[in-house]
Order: C-alpha cells, then structure tokens, then sequence
C-alpha cells in the first residue's frame, strides 16, 4: 500500500510539472504574440491580432498591452503628420528660415534659405557662424545668447550684390517663474532671411522717379509763374512784351500738359488699364502712317525718310499701341538725327517673329547709354531735349507698350554711323500675304 502512495505522489508531481512545463510554454507563446505585435507597430507595419487567450489574467495583460500600443501608433502617427505638414509650410515659405539650438548649430533649414544665402549644401548640423559670417548678424545672435535680449533686423549686403534682412528671435524651450521673473531655461532661436532686393530696387526707383518728376515739372511752372508775375508787373501793357510772355507761358503748359498725359499713359499701362489686346495688323500701312504723321517736321529738317516692308506681312499687335510706339520712335529719330540725315523704317520676318526697325544715320547713343535711355527721364542732353520738347518719358511708354504686346525692344548702333531701334512682335505664323 506504501508503494502505491508514492507512486501516486510521483505521478501527480509528474502530471503538475508536465502541467507547468506547458503553460511555460503557453506564456511564452503570448509573450512572443505581445512582442511581434508590438513590433510590428513600431516599425509601422501592419498585423493581424489573434483572439485573446482563454486565460483572464493573460487576456488583460495582453488587451492592455495592445491598447497601449495602438496609443503609441496613433502619437507617432500624429507627431509625423506634424512634421509633414510643418515641413510643407517651411517649403512654401519665400523666406529662408533657420531654427538653432543652444550653442547655434542649426537643427533645421528650409530650402529658401538655401536660395537666398547662396549655400551649395544644407546648413543643417553646422553652426551659425560659420556658413553666415557677417558682423551684425553675429552680434544679434550673440545679444541673444548672453542676455536673451532682442536686436532690431539686420540689412546686410551679400557678395552678389543682393540685399536681404535678417531677424534673430529667441525660442525658449523651458521656463520657470520665481516671484514674477522669467528665468529662461536652454534659449535657442530661430533666424528668418527675407530678400529684399527687388523691394529695395523699387524702392530707389520710386525715390527718383518723385525726384525726376519734381525736377522736370518745376522748370515749366516756374516758368510760367515769372511769365505771369511779369505781366502783372506792368508788362501787359507794353503789347510787344506781352505777346512774348504769352507766348512763353502757352508754351510751358503746352510742356506741362504732354508731361502729365505722358504719365497718366505710364500709369494706365503699368496699372493694366491700357487695352493691349492683340490681333493680325499690317506692317506696311502702320509704317507709312508713323512716316505721315511725321512728314511736317521731317520736310522742315529736309529729311529723307524711306519705308521697306513685303506687301501683307503682318505681326500681332494692338494697332493703336504699334502705332504709338512707332510714331514715338519716328519722332525721336527725326529730332535727334540732325538735318539733311536719312530715317530707314523697316520690316522683316525672323523666324516666328517680325522685328520692325527704325534707324538713322545721325551722331548715335554710346553704348553706356543704350540700356538707360528706357528709364523714365533718363537723357543724354537734357538741355537739348527740353528744347526739342521731349517728356524724357516716351522711350520708357514704348517700352511698356511693346512688352505689352509680348515683345522686346532694344537699342543698337546702326551702320555705318547712328542709331537702331529693334521692335521684336509675335508674327503671325502665316508670312506676308
């Protein structure tokens, strides 16, 4: 009987260690689930869950770990769609930005500022003072360092001539208050560069177009303010003086009036107000005309002017735009080329393109001048300009109005002597007809 009592002790001990040997290797099987699961989550996969376990004890450890995997996903999942979208509007941005840590090592650059600086590589892990060397730049981010205090935006020149502004601003990261101070914590900072070239460009332009403006406006009005006065001064009464002085004076309106409708012009088609809508126009009849109109002051300086356009070429333009700047240039040339001198007004295919000229044979433009004369109230003799009566502002509505049209024009020196203006228009794509 003692025998069979130990051999049911052996094989119940032998039954329970079989029973722990298997639920080892149950758990270790759950334990294996829980960690391919988990896994498979952070690595960003996807997984098929199997059932839960029989088990409680295990089925909530393991319902447990799954929520708090799914919780991990969905955070990892939203910080990613932070940075995207952070990484979008830093992309849009026409603005280079720079976001630097403590000890000025960037963490993070956009590809604008890449742009603007010039760098042929990212800034990223480099620091500061090393890529963007210019004294008031360090200065500012050194304030920043030593007090956490605030420069105004830095304008700096770059080597090409290019002009941008740059602003330091303090990012802290951790703050404590102790009886109502602010004790920063690690203090980083984030740089924004704007190019202000073009802003900048503008603004010069501005500043002497008003000064310009002022200048050629105040000669007429002065002018006819001393005219006026001098006629109220008794020389109304003397018939021979007043006519002069009436004569002046009409003269001098005559002058402020084409100034101010000159603008007015500048301003409608720069404002996009000026019709340009283009259509097939004849090249030869928009010459002949711009001749024409142009006959009384050419037989007066005994000018020969002569006209070569094919019969039915024709460019795409607005007619009553091509005739303006064809009559401005015919103008010009007739005035500036002297007496006895030849104006050539031609026409001609170049590829998709017609190039209509108008050259003479005159004293010409030196080259340093050729590219300015566009500009509003630039001269090379504004004193002889005034007296032919030029604006200054013709040859800059000329331009407008062909740019306008999509074409080009340029100044060139003509053969053997004088001066060519080159109008390059859209053709028509169907040659003369």
């Amino acid at each position: 009987m003692g025998g069979d009592l130990i051999a049911a002790l052996l094989l119940g001990l032998g039954t329970g260690a079989a029973g722990m040997a298997i639920q080892r290797q149950r758990y270790r099987q759950l334990w294996r689930r829980l960690r391919q699961e988990a896994e498979a989550a952070e690595s960003g996969q996807s997984v098929v869950l199997e059932p839960l376990p029989a088990e409680p004890e295990a089925a909530a450890g393991m319902a447990a770990v799954r929520r708090l995997t799914n919780q991990l996903g969905q955070t990892d999942a939203d910080l990613r769609g932070e940075r995207d979208r952070l990484a979008a509007v830093l992309a849009a941005l026409a603005d280079g930005v720079l976001a630097l840590d403590a000890e000025g090592r960037v963490l993070l650059a956009n590809p604008s500022v890449e742009r603007i600086l010039g760098l042929n590589q990212s800034p990223v892990g480099k620091k500061l003072l090393d890529f963007l060397r210019y004294p008031t730049v360090q200065d500012a981010w050194q304030l920043l360092r030593r007090s956490g205090k605030i420069s105004e935006p830095a304008e700096i020149a770059l080597e090409d001539g290019r002009e941008v502004v740059v602003a330091v601003r303090p990012v802290t990261t951790t703050t404590a208050v102790t009886d109502g101070a602010s004790l920063a914590g690690e203090l980083g900072a984030v740089i924004v560069v704007r190019d202000v070239t073009a802003l900048r460009r503008l603004e010069r332009v501005r500043r002497d177009f008003i000064a310009n403006a002022s200048h050629e406006l105040r000669t007429p009005v002065a002018t006819v303010r001393a005219s006026a006065e001098l006629l109220l001064d008794g020389a109304i009464d003397i018939r021979e003086d007043a006519v002069g002085f009436s004569e002046t004076i009409l003269r001098n309106a005559e002058r402020l009036s084409a100034i101010l409708n000159d603008l007015l012009d500048l301003s409608r088609i720069e404002a996009g107000v000026y019709d340009l809508r283009t259509e097939p126009t004849a090249v030869l009849g928009r010459l002949e005309r711009a001749a024409k109109l142009a006959e009384p002051h050419i037989k007066q300086r005994e000018q020969t002017v002569i006209v070569d356009a094919a019969v039915g070429l024709r460019v795409r333009a607005n007619t009553a735009a091509l005739d303006q700047v064809l009559q401005n240039l015919v103008d010009n040339a007739s005035k500036y080329s002297g007496n006895q001198s030849t104006l050539v007004l031609a026409a001609a295919e170049e590829g998709t393109r017609v190039v209509l000229t108008v050259s003479d044979n005159g004293p010409g433009i030196p080259l340093q001048h050729r590219q300015r004369i566009f500009e509003r109230f630039y001269r090379l003799d504004s004193g002889r300009s005034r007296e032919l009566g030029g604006t200054g502002l013709g040859l800059a509505i000329v331009k407008h109005l062909v740019e306008g049209m999509g074409g080009r024009i340029s100044c060139h020196a003509n053969q053997p002597k004088g001066t060519q203006f080159r109008v390059d228009l859209p053709g028509t794509g169907n040659g003369p007809q």
